[in-house]
């Protein structure tokens, strides 16, 4: 049996983690080695090793395991990863030791989490409708093992629904219900009560509306669009933008929000004198629920929507945002996703919005959505 040769006092380097289980092992036997004249220089990763100074060193050093790693600096070679006791003392016996594989991380397990859901779809009279639910969905971290975004795999995992549709002009009450069929979903982050460790988990869904036998509703215009989309491949070529003219509404006097005055009295009801200083106006008087629509472009942005600007219109109360030019699927998706959003934002100061193209009387200007369009 050939005889083991020590081998010489030379540079260990040592990869380390103070959290790391497999260190805690490793650390007397680095200790018994620096006893014994082996000179070991400690680099401790103080983060996880997936973090950023790990991530620094293990691209420094070409490793493609986590810690502890030990390489030898005579040599410039690993010595050894995961299970170091018993490599380390080969090594400072001066046996060859083989070049250690790449660790592979157990697989990534499914990690249950309440999803909150807003299904959003489109009633009987072109409004929109929204319900919520919660679900588990299990979620696993994007890696090798599993390329999906955490995105798509909560869109994989949103289930189809049901409503009344004899409550949204859309069904009779004898023959009533209706399917809600999920074709794409916005992280709502201004849901800050449903964002855990910076991953959303209230979600707006978009449906379509199908009947229970499975054939679409015939307010299921999306359908139509879908087709044609599907049936001709350039249609990704096409690209919509859309300009979006509303005005906030005070439901309860019917009037848009910020004319009502004395509304017992509609000729002090406040209603301008004239359009023209609202345009792209500043100030109080001109700039009217400002700070709504600074609301609703950040949720958009916030939510993947992406909104090109916005500027006061020609009537008090009344304002226009631009969407940004892309493929007539999801430009209409975003469409309305972004009135669903906007919606939602006037909910925080009880007031509504309105697309009627003559909101007040025929001689103002009245609201619109431009169509832009280029291939």
């Amino acid at each position: 049996m050939a005889k083991k040769t020590k081998k010489k006092k030379s540079d260990l380097l040592y990869i380390m983690n103070p959290n790391c289980g497999w260190c805690k092992k490793a650390d007397p036997v680095v200790e018994e080695l620096v006893k014994e004249g082996y000179k070991i220089t400690s680099l401790n990763v103080t983060d996880q090793f997936e973090g950023k100074r790990a991530a620094e060193v293990k691209s420094k050093y070409e490793l493609q395991c986590g810690t502890p790693l030990f390489l030898d600096a005579e040599t410039g070679n690993s010595v050894c990863g995961f299970r170091p006791k018993d490599v380390l003392e080969k090594w400072a016996n001066g046996e060859e030791i083989p070049k250690p594989e790449p660790t592979q991380a157990p697989p990534a397990r499914p990690m249950p989490k309440k999803i909150r859901f807003e299904y959003v779809w489109i009633d009987g009279k072109n409004n929109l409708r929204s319900k919520v639910r919660n679900d588990i969905i299990p979620i696993t971290e994007p890696g090798r093992e599993n390329p999906k975004s955490v995105n798509q795999q909560i869109f994989e995992n949103t289930p189809e629904w049901g409503f009344d549709g004899s409550s949204t002009y859309q069904a009779t009450t004898d023959n009533s219900d209706l399917l809600l069929k999920p074709v794409r979903i916005y992280p709502n982050v201004t849901d800050a009560s449903h964002i855990d460790n910076n991953q959303v988990l209230s979600w707006i869904v978009l449906c379509e509306v199908y009947n229970t036998d499975g054939t679409p509703h015939e307010t299921n215009s999306r359908y139509k669009l879908r087709e044609f989309v599907d049936s001709n491949p350039k249609s990704n070529d096409m690209f919509v933008s859309f300009e979006q003219e509303f005005v906030f509404w005070n439901d309860k006097h019917n009037v848009p929000a910020g004319w009502e005055g004395n509304v017992m009295n509609p000729e002090e009801r406040g209603e301008p004198n004239s359009s023209g200083e609202y345009y792209c106006g500043i100030g109080g008087n001109n700039g009217t629920f400002r700070s709504l629509l600074d609301g609703h472009i950040k949720a958009c942005t916030s939510a993947g929507i992406f909104i090109n600007g916005y500027n006061a219109e020609v009537e008090k109360s009344q304002w226009e945002y631009q969407t940004r030019p892309t493929p007539s699927l999801k430009a209409a998706d975003d469409l309305w996703a972004s009135r669903y959003i906007l919606g939602r934002v006037a909910e925080t100061r009880n007031l509504d919005i309105s697309y009627d193209p003559k909101p007040y009387d025929e001689n103002r200007n009245g609201s619109g959505c431009h169509i832009n369009f280029s291939t």
